[in-house]
């Protein structure tokens, strides 16, 4: 049994194997055949492995370039994929003409705008732009559409309707906004940077804004609104240099102070408040009013703040003034109905 096994015993080769004695081989000759087919086996078991993976490989990248082919010949076929038409009115007035005429041209154009969501290509871009100046150009109106993640740098909407339109995440950067229509319009977190609106235009209220005053140098605006918050502008850039919190409720008037260190607000929650803009602190509450204040003023000094307050119908209806640093209430003026 002992001599059977040892016959058997291929890697070691004590004893030849019939093949290698039949053929004249020695002990090594024979090891080295046996790895030769054992290698040969081997790489066909590779190549079987492979083969899936190079066909996958091939299919995707094959997807890849019919991707990028459709997304080039929907571009082509109108020939706007590849360069804003900004400074081409007339080829904009021709294809708003077209769109005007032509229900498909219109769909073809969304489905620019829509594509855009989900790529960050720069062809995608670029006709998402030149579609969306295309529409504005054909009198297409914006309210109330779903444009949140669009991505349309450069985009010609001067004059656009577009009250109501979710613009959340959208990249309208660089984009012409002249005289656009935006109210209630969604902009949270939309790129706005280089966007021209033809005057400054501020964002960062979150409702509606009821009252703005310049600083005496005129380098900045502070603004009051309906979301509690008092905010100060740099004319210049557009940046929010100062957010103020603390009213309570609506806030319905603002004023800088003439030397620009103070913005006063009064609100619907019947306070006047102070606010210093270097340190961002409020340093006065005046409490007196019995009604919404809709109405503040510094006086020239800045040592005094006149406020006004009351409703159709409702009481209060007084004009007060305050002392700045000490936060008394100087006079009160009834007489008002």
């Amino acid at each position: 049994m002992a001599a059977k096994n040892k016959k058997k015993t291929v890697w070691g080769l004590t004893a030849l194997p019939q093949w290698a004695a039949a053929s004249g081989y020695g002990a090594q000759e024979a090891k080295e055949k046996s790895f030769a087919k054992l290698g040969k086996a081997f790489f066909f078991f590779l190549c079987l492995l492979a083969a899936p993976l190079q066909a996958s490989q091939l299919q995707t990248s094959q997807q890849s370039d019919k991707d990028k082919s459709d997304e080039k010949e929907k571009g082509d076929e109108l020939g706007i994929t590849s360069v804003l038409l900004v400074n081409n009115p007339q080829r904009i007035q021709e294809l708003a003409r077209q769109a005007r005429q032509d229900e498909q041209l219109m769909h073809q154009l969304w489905d620019l705008v829509e594509q855009s969501k989900s790529t960050n290509s720069k062809l995608a871009a670029t006709g998402a732009a030149n579609a969306l100046t295309i529409l504005n150009a054909a009198g297409v109106s914006f309210s109330g559409k779903d444009l949140r993640d669009i991505n349309a740098p450069g985009a010609v909407l001067d004059g656009a309707v577009m009250d109501g339109a979710d613009l959340r995440r959208a990249n309208l950067a660089r984009a012409w906004l002249g005289h656009a229509s935006l109210s209630q319009a969604r902009l949270d977190q939309a790129q706005l940077g280089g966007a021209y609106f033809g005057e400054r235009a501020f964002f960062g209220h979150t409702s509606v804004v009821m009252s703005a005053s310049f600083s005496g140098d005129g380098t900045r605006v502070a603004s009051g609104s309906y979301d509690k918050t008092v905010r100060v502008w740099d004319v210049e850039t557009g940046q929010q240099l100062q957010i103020f919190k603390g009213h309570t409720s609506n806030v319905n008037s603002v004023s800088f102070s003439r030397d620009g260190t103070r913005v006063a607000s009064g609100s619907d929650d019947n306070t006047v408040r102070v606010w210093d803009v270097k340190t961002n602190q409020q340093l006065q509450i005046f409490k007196g009013h019995t009604n919404r204040v809709w109405g503040v003023s510094f006086s020239g000094d800045g040592t005094r703040v006149a406020s006004s307050s009351g409703s159709y119908g409702g009481n209060d209806n007084t004009v007060r003034v305050w002392d700045v640093k000490t936060g008394q209430q100087l006079q009160i003026f009834k007489g008002h109905t």
